[in-house]
């Protein structure tokens, strides 16, 4: 499957219109959700527009389903009044959100990490490094600071992992705004100790 040269804009379909007749979806919803795709997956153009090939194939005769992306996106986001928002890659919760109005689940699989049982923060703290790493990591890796001056003599343990190992201790712990800062130190420090 060769590409030819990008769609040129003004050739474009209505990005308004049916991906093509009798079509439930929009072109704009197919695209938004072909655009979703290849960010979540970091998936290069070269891969879209070969799966966007395979799409037209298998569509009916004169859909609108865009030989390549790219010029798409463009219409599209211009078409748009984009927000962007960081998101938990795990439980796509908004991380501008405040930390009180986190969603309370907060799942790593099929497991729910708020609901983890531990009698007190300290031991919930070290259950959810228990279920986010496995003793190979644990035993291997470490959870450095953002400011960490320290040449790391273990290996970081996955930024992702951390991320929600972070959310989690700090909804758990019901900190106060002023507080964040001290009870993800002290949940480092604890995190580190099963390490």
């Amino acid at each position: 499957m060769s590409s030819s040269s990008d769609d040129s804009v003004e050739d474009l379909p209505n990005i308004n219109s049916v991906l093509y007749e009798n079509s439930k979806t929009s072109l704009n919803e197919f695209i938004s959700s072909i655009m979703a795709i290849k960010n979540r997956h970091s998936l290069p153009d070269n891969a879209i527009n070969h799966i966007l090939q395979l799409i037209r194939f298998i569509l009916p005769n004169r859909n609108r389903c865009p030989k390549i992306l790219r010029s798409y996106e463009k219409k599209f986001l211009e078409n748009q009044d984009v927000t962007t928002h960081r998101v938990c890659s795990y439980c796509s919760t908004d991380l501008e959100q405040p930390i009180n109005e986190y969603k309370n689940d907060h799942k790593y699989g099929d497991k729910n990490l708020l609901n983890i049982q531990a009698t007190t923060w300290n031991k919930y703290v070290t259950g959810l490094m228990e279920v986010l790493f496995t003793f190979d990591e644990r035993l291997k890796g470490r959870i450095y600071g953002e400011n960490s001056k320290k040449e790391p003599k273990r290996i970081p343990l996955s930024p992702n992992h951390v991320e929600l190992l972070k959310q989690c201790s700090l909804i758990k712990a019901k900190a106060s705004p002023d507080q964040l800062e001290k009870v993800w130190k002290d949940a480092m420090n604890i995190a580190n100790r099963k390490c």
